[in-house]
């Protein structure tokens, strides 16, 4: 979960999914120890949580079958930015607003992208949630 803030989504998907190894990313210490305290109190096992940049994750070799990402960046900076954590089949999962089709051109052509529209309750806006897929 790049860009976790408070936790979202990566603590909700490892509460429904608990049988996932999950990695919380922010660039914010603060944000990273509010996370850290709400997993220590939920008793969430497999939990990483890293205060660093996206960028500097590279360095530490580990591939993930997945990425999420919500309002971190365009999708042209975001998808070289996390592809190379990507294991060979993996998949970016990102949270967009109403224009995510617009950035879709500025991605490679050659990597596969589905979408699901999620209308938010109370007339909060719409979210776009482009799941996409390259050749890594």
């Amino acid at each position: 979960d790049i860009g976790t803030g408070a936790g979202f989504p990566g603590i909700p998907l490892k509460i429904i999914f608990p049988e996932l190894k999950v990695t919380l990313v922010d660039s914010v210490g603060k944000k990273i120890a509010f996370v850290e305290k709400a997993v220590q109190e939920l008793g969430l096992k497999n939990v990483t949580c890293i205060a660093d940049r996206a960028e500097k994750l590279h360095k530490n070799k580990t591939k993930y079958d997945i990425a999420v990402a919500r309002a971190v960046s365009a999708l042209d900076k975001l998808v070289p930015l996390l592809s190379p954590l990507l294991n060979k089949d993996g998949v970016i999962i990102a949270s967009k607003g109403p224009k995510a089709h617009e950035e879709l051109g500025s991605v490679n052509s050659s990597i596969k992208t589905q979408f699901a529209k999620i209308i938010l309750p109370n007339n909060k806006g719409e979210r776009i949630l482009l799941t996409l897929k390259g050749n890594n």
